[in-house]
């Protein structure tokens, strides 16, 4: 449609009507095309443990577990890390993202553990604002080496584009009167959900969709 040409008419008025339904049509397409081969899907945005930063001091320590090394984190300590993350190419932009960690438990035992999250997220361009926190209580599953999802939910992603960066931290604070959990806690994974809607942009640093 979109090569779609009249020839051989000189009314003025005519090639005008003629042009106007070219481009509705045009448009029309562009936003079918867009709807079918654009779908908006959910992923991870990961960040893999091995590469968080450790502080000198309340650092969680690595331990060996099936096989591999995970971070384990103390009852008895403010044990935190830091990372970052840049968002894919293939992000929804302004749409919101969700981050969470993955956790196992070394008993049975159904008490508590508080969580802290903080994090500064800014464009290409823009000014890292102060840092947002956010905090929960989570109660353990009561099964031994359950492969435990905790959700810190939605942060608004209002403003935000292709390779904006978030400045991270998490720690346990196990100080706090609400933390309960009498051992260590160990991380698995940490991550973002984001929206997709490509499989890239379409210029190098910009969405172009």
């Amino acid at each position: 449609m979109k090569d779609l040409e009249f020839k051989g008419i000189e009314d003025p008025k005519v090639e005008l009507n003629f042009k106007i339904l070219r481009d509705e049509i045009t448009r029309i397409e562009d936003e079918y095309l867009k709807r079918v081969h654009e779908p908006i899907y959910w992923d991870d945005q990961q960040v893999v443990p091995s590469s968080v930063r450790l502080p000198a001091a309340n650092a969680p320590t690595w331990a060996g577990y099936k096989g591999s090394q995970i971070l384990v984190f103390s009852a008895s300590a403010t044990n935190r890390i830091y990372f970052s993350a840049q968002l894919s190419h293939a992000y929804q932009e302004g749409a919101d993202i969700d981050f969470h960690i993955h956790i196992i438990h070394g008993n049975n035992l159904t008490l508590n553990s508080v969580w802290v999250f903080g994090y500064s997220w800014a464009n290409v361009g823009d000014v890292f604002p102060s840092q947002t926190t956010v905090s929960l209580t989570n109660a353990a599953p009561g099964v031994t080496d359950k492969h435990q999802y905790v959700d810190f939910g939605s942060i608004s992603g209002a403003g935000k584009k292709i390779s904006s960066i978030l400045l991270c931290e998490l720690y346990r604070d196990g100080t706090d009167a609400g933390d309960t959990f009498p051992n260590n806690i160990g991380l698995v994974g940490l991550d973002f959900h984001i929206k997709k809607n490509s499989i890239g942009s379409l210029q190098e640093t910009v969405k172009g969709i």
